[in-house]
């Protein structure tokens, strides 16, 4: 058996499903049970039917977290985890169970399970993301400082995706063996598998939205969005995002004409503004889709994002084109040099002008798709036939 602990976002779902259908290509029919600790990323996995078909074809999902606050919701908490977790306990003694976690491990109560299985216990980078110091670190920390967790990493393995990933560096894991992997959103198995759904799950979502098929799309990817939002941090504070919803859709329906725009939310954004919003422009051809990017990525010509998504790891990594149209304070734009804070995921950045922005969209919507690249199933570590162990 193979016991997968998901972090609280949906990224590190994204970074292990494609990498357990390998493992199960590889190991046959082993088990493969996946936990769960907040309901948003729970009910995120469950709407994205490309990670929730994968799952349910290799093993189950489990929500391993509390669904209401109170002390008696505590107590039941509790006697749940210990149903569930206790049979791992035991598999863990007996040697029968691989762990793959990202940070949950790391702490108590469920670092026990790591004492009883350590040399069976992956800890994976938790994106597909390289680590960047001017987003994660310089970026990240010029409006609120953030407090970082000091605690040992629960390690026995590690797989890693970027070697600049700081965990890799870290002096407290020395000894642990360290093993690399391509981008999980370049295997083999997981771009065979979406590739026997594409069609099906596109036109699904065509004739939910009621708008016509076209072979290439658009991809518009959301994040916080509704009606009150400003800006984000890093954006002007005069900047509504629902206007920058509003201005990117129309210059995309009006500049592609011929593009499906499938929108994309995110976990946090406001369903009910977006159905108003999308409402509100009937002769638009928009699709709101809950399909992985690398599904759209299949058929995408280029996407969009109003400010820089992980998402544009997954599209890159497929030869997608990135573009961010947004509006970044300027003391962001400082410390960017007036580009990007993820330059190396985004291809086109431009800030505050539309009159660029649909000259672009125009240019990349009368262009050729990209072509996808080869898949990879090269594991010269092992990783793979280590986790079949």
């Amino acid at each position: 058996m193979i016991a997968v602990f998901l972090s609280n976002k949906l990224i590190t779902c994204d970074v292990i499903v494609p990498i357990m259908l390998e493992v199960r290509v590889a190991c046959g029919s082993r088990r493969i049970a996946f936990y769960c600790f907040e309901k948003r990323t729970y009910d995120a996995i469950r709407s994205n039917v490309v990670l929730n078909d994968a799952i349910a074809s290799m093993g189950t999902l489990a929500f391993m977290g509390r669904s209401q606050k109170g002390r008696l919701s505590w107590l039941i908490h509790r006697i749940r985890m210990a149903v569930a977790f206790l049979p791992l306990a035991a598999r863990a003694v007996a040697g029968g169970v691989v762990f793959v976690h990202f940070k949950a491990l790391s702490e108590w109560p469920l670092r026990v399970l790591f004492f009883l299985n350590r040399r069976r216990t992956f800890l994976f980078e938790p994106s597909v993301a390289a680590y960047s110091k001017l987003a994660d670190e310089v970026v990240a920390n010029m409006f609120r400082q953030r407090r970082r967790k000091t605690i040992k990493p629960a390690a026995g393995k590690i797989v890693a995706f970027d070697p600049a990933w700081p965990v890799l560096a870290d002096d407290r894991l020395q000894g642990v063996p360290r093993f690399m992997l391509s981008s999980p959103h370049r295997r083999k198995a997981w771009l065979d598998f979406i590739d026997r759904r594409i069609e099906g799950y596109l036109q699904a979502d065509f004739a939910a939205a009621g708008v016509a098929e076209s072979e290439d799309i658009v991809v518009f990817i959301l994040s916080l969005i509704d009606p009150e939002a400003r800006g984000a941090d890093f954006m002007k504070a005069n900047i509504r995002l629902s206007e920058l919803l509003a201005e990117t859709l129309d210059i995309l329906s009006e500049e592609a004409p011929d593009l499906a725009i499938f929108v994309k939310p995110h976990v946090i954004t406001d369903m009910d503004y977006l159905a108003e919003v999308v409402a509100a422009r009937p002769d638009a051809r928009i699709v709101v889709t809950h399909l992985h990017p690398c599904a759209l990525a299949m058929r995408a010509k280029f996407f969009v994002a109003n400010y820089y998504s992980t998402t544009f790891a997954s599209a890159q990594v497929l030869n997608g084109i990135t573009v961010e149209y947004t509006d970044y304070a300027d003391e962001i734009l400082e410390a960017t040099g007036g580009g990007s804070m993820r330059p190396d995921f985004v291809d086109h950045f431009i800030n505050n002008d539309p009159r660029a922005f649909r000259a672009l969209v125009r240019r990349l919507a009368n262009a050729p798709r990209p072509a996808l690249p080869h898949a990879d199933s090269a594991d010269p570590d092992g990783v793979i036939e280590r986790l079949c162990a």
